[in-house]
């Protein structure tokens, strides 16, 4: 036993040297120290996770399946870490089933907790928990265990909080973080470079009295992106209004612009508020503004001209103040050139122009889009927690997303649903619904023959990177445009093992 005392002395002081020194990645870091702790405790379960001010986590395991790994998260805030954060007390027991402050805790029960032994931890900018839970051994040498742990959180303490901070300093240098502290997007998921540029424009544009008109496909998110001017404005504190021109029939889309008196057509029975009257003081958007009726759009450049405008049927002129956005998935200058879109009007809409990116230019985006679209398919059907495995990442991250986010939302949340109807908590290529066949030089391949292809590019190209950097995570994530945790990921999926050069 001594002379495993020994190492683990020997091995931890050489882990504090790679916490100071920052040789390696904060998470392996934490992988490090949590299976040192762990072996020297003869733990047979353990989890390791820091939190910042934020409430950002980082964690890692030993021994413990995901699932376990989500069910251990979920229960934080009422079981035994919980306490244990609370109280800033070390917590040792021999048995939480017999232990009256948490035999009844569903946690406890589900898992069949022995001898716990909880470590919280306290920096000044970051917090964080040490959880082991063993048996036999575990139970006989939980005293020194007890003091191995407060020995491990002393001095690993202030070291998390510094490579934490350093991390976070350094993520604030991208371009996306500094928009999110600036203007408060932290529900915008992504950080691809054109994602960003498009967000530059619209915060830009956001406190300016100008007329904006927002190009894009389908599914492109352009709803949201007139939702975040408006709500980074002059008028945000007004109502929103927005209407679909392509939503409507011709002879119903002015009733819905302008409103009407009784009379005013054959369904006016009453005075009907119009969308510019309602959005008075604030902004109206108005979506596929290339579906808009020629005579509407005559109406529509009168009121943009002047501010005024007349309910159908009245003879009394109405003013309304609004900031107005358009935004169409349709080529303006064509549909003018064959008629269908008035070139007065093109050129007053269209004095501040923002495209919004495909998916298919965002692809190091759709690993965090697929894990909010997961987390938001589970809250609402009540679904335990749901991962995506990497090979279901790499086959989003290959697709072409003629519908864009809209798509792809609609095809994780589907997989969810099938991946839950096969008594799973992992989202596997079978679960999803993805048109995958093409013909390059008349030959077709099918969806399997396209999967395998592109798992194969994707491992020897990760390989070929990490190679290149000297296995450096950080650098190869970087140098992708993924998340470290992604390229973890699939360093373990593909199971890749590093390799002298």
């Amino acid at each position: 036993m001594e002379n495993a005392r020994t190492q683990f002395q020997r091995d931890f002081y050489h882990l504090l040297l790679q916490m100071s020194s920052r040789k390696k990645d904060l998470k392996i870091i934490l992988k490090d120290a949590l299976k040192l702790i762990a072996t020297i405790s003869d733990a047979e379960q353990g989890y390791l996770e820091i939190r910042d001010e934020d409430d950002s986590c980082i964690y890692q395991s030993f021994s413990i399946t995901d699932d376990e790994v989500k069910n251990l998260q979920t229960t934080i805030s009422s079981g035994i870490i919980a306490e244990a954060i609370k109280t800033r007390q070390i917590i040792l027991v021999s048995s939480a089933l017999l232990d009256e402050r948490f035999n009844s805790l569903k946690s406890v029960q589900m898992m069949n907790i022995e001898a716990v032994l909880c470590v919280p931890f306290f920096g000044l900018q970051t917090r964080g928990v040490l959880y082991l839970q063993g048996d036999r051994g575990f139970k006989s040498n939980a005293e020194k265990i007890k003091l191995d742990s407060e020995l491990f959180a002393l001095h690993v303490s202030p070291l998390l909080d510094q490579l934490l901070f350093e991390q976070e300093h350094l993520a604030d240098k991208k371009p996306i973080h500094s928009l999110r502290k600036n203007y408060q997007l932290q529900d915008v998921i992504g950080q691809s470079p054109v994602l960003v540029e498009t967000l530059k424009s619209a915060m830009m544009v956001a406190p300016l009295e100008v007329t904006t008109l927002l190009l894009g496909e389908t599914g492109t998110g352009k709803n949201q992106l007139a939702k975040l001017i408006h709500q980074h404005s002059n008028r945000k504190d007004a109502p929103f209004v927005e209407i679909n021109c392509g939503a409507l029939p011709d002879t119903l889309i002015e009733n819905e612009l302008f409103g009407a008196v009784p009379g005013g057509h054959s369904s006016a029975t009453k005075t009907i508020t119009g969308k510019i009257t309602a959005a008075d003081g604030g902004t109206l958007f108005l979506d596929e503004i290339g579906d808009l009726p020629l005579d509407s759009q005559a109406k529509l450049l009168q009121f943009i001209e002047s501010g005024n405008y007349y309910p159908l049927g009245s003879s009394k002129m109405h003013s309304s103040d609004v900031r107005l956005i358009f935004a169409t998935n349709r080529h303006l200058p064509k549909q003018m050139e064959a008629g269908a879109f008035r070139q007065d009007l093109y050129y007053r809409i269209n004095f501040f122009e923002i495209t919004v990116p495909p998916l298919r230019e965002r692809h190091v985006d759709i690993p965090l889009l697929v894990e909010q679209f997961i987390a938001e398919c589970c809250q609402k059907n009540n679904f335990p927690a749901i991962v995506a495995s990497p090979e279901v990442i790499t086959m989003l991250q290959t697709s072409q997303w003629p519908g864009n986010v809209r798509e792809l939302q609609n095809t994780v949340q589907r997989a969810c649903i099938k991946t839950r109807l096969d008594g799973s908590a992992t989202i596997y290529n079978k679960h999803l619904e993805l048109n995958l066949t093409t013909t390059p030089a008349g030959n077709s391949l099918t969806e399997k023959d396209f999967q395998k292809a592109t798992l194969q590019f994707q491992q020897q190209f990760l390989k070929d990177k990490l190679h290149a950097t000297d296995w450096n995570v950080s650098q190869t994530a970087k140098e992708l445009g993924l998340s470290r945790s992604h390229v973890h990921n699939l360093i373990n999926s593909f199971q890749l093992v590093r390799t002298s050069k």
